[in-house]
Parts: structure tokens; C-alpha cells; sequence
């Protein structure tokens, strides 16, 4: 029986080695445990994150949406402002178009008149010459009408005197 015994005791002190070895494992497998029931925690809190996350994405693509329904609809109605845009773009080119016409017509209308400007100016040059021309003219047939003129007339002058004083001798 001592041998039993002995057997037993063995046996209970391997059998109380496996349990220690089995509570450390399981302080390990709990430690795990709550180790993934943390990572589940954050996990969870990352899940609610992305529904939140998800909900907003879905509710800014409802508004995308209705934008772009409200632009399209709004699209077809730009299209008669459009192209009455475009027809007062192509009255407008077209006044323009006539204005630069017209522009060059007067540039035209400036250089016969700079043309016409320098004739006058030529004219009026020949006119003031031909004007100082006769007044000089004028001015000495009016110097020789007196120079004759007072020659007659000093040498009537001098005739009255020689006979004034053939008159005064007698």
C-alpha cells in the first residue's frame, strides 16, 4: 500500500502541478479575453463610428443627387437664356463690327480733312505772299505818285517864287 500511496501522492502532485498549470493558463486565456474584449470594444466603437460616418455619406449623396436633379432640370431651362445670350452676343459683334467700320471711315474722313487742311494752309501761304507782294507793289507806286507828284510841286513851288521875285525886283 505504500507503494499505492506513494503513486497516488504522485499522482496528486501531478495532478496538482496540471491544475496550477491550468489556473495559469487560465489567468492567461482571461487576460486574452479581456484583451479581445477591449480590441471588441474598440472595435465597436470604430463600427458605430463608420455607421455614423456611413449614414452622413449617404444622406451627402441624397443631397448630390438632388442637386444634380436640381441642375439638370435647371439645365434645360438655361438653354433659351443661353441661346438668347448668344444672339445678343452676335448683335453685339455685329454693332461692333460696324463701329470699327465706321471708325475707319473716319480715320478715311480725318486724312481727307488733314489733306484739305494742308491745302488751305498752302493757299492762305500763297495768298499771304502775293498780299505782301501788291502791298509792296501798292506801297511804291504810291512812294513814286508822291515823288512825282512833290517834284511837280516843288517845281511849281519854285516857279511861283522865281516869279515872286522877278515880281519883287520890278
Amino acid at each position: 500500500m505504500n507503494e499505492s500511496l506513494k503513486l497516488l501522492l504522485e499522482e496528486i502532485s501531478n495532478l496538482r502541478t496540471d491544475v496550477g498549470d491550468l489556473k495559469k493558463n487560465i489567468i492567461n486565456l482571461r487576460t486574452d479575453i479581456n484583451g479581445v474584449q477591449r480590441e471588441m470594444t474598440g472595435m465597436r466603437k470604430n463600427m458605430y463610428v463608420l455607421q455614423g460616418e456611413m449614414t452622413e455619406l449617404r444622406s451627402d449623396d441624397n443631397g448630390i443627387q438632388a442637386g444634380m436633379s436640381v441642375m439638370r432640370s435647371d439645365g434645360t431651362g438655361l438653354q433659351p437664356e443661353t441661346s438668347e445670350m448668344h444672339e445678343v452676343v452676335n448683335g453685339l459683334q455685329n454693332e461692333m463690327n460696324g463701329l470699327k467700320n465706321d471708325v475707319g471711315d473716319l480715320y478715311g474722313d480725318v486724312g481727307e480733312l488733314t489733306d484739305s487742311q494742308t491745302r488751305i494752309e498752302n493757299t492762305l501761304d500763297n495768298l499771304q505772299k502775293n498780299l505782301m507782294n501788291r502791298v509792296g507793289d501798292y506801297t511804291e507806286d504810291l512812294i513814286d505818285l508822291i515823288d512825282n507828284r512833290t517834284e511837280a510841286l516843288n517845281k511849281r513851288v519854285f516857279k511861283t517864287e522865281v516869279k515872286i521875285e522877278a515880281l519883287n525886283k520890278h
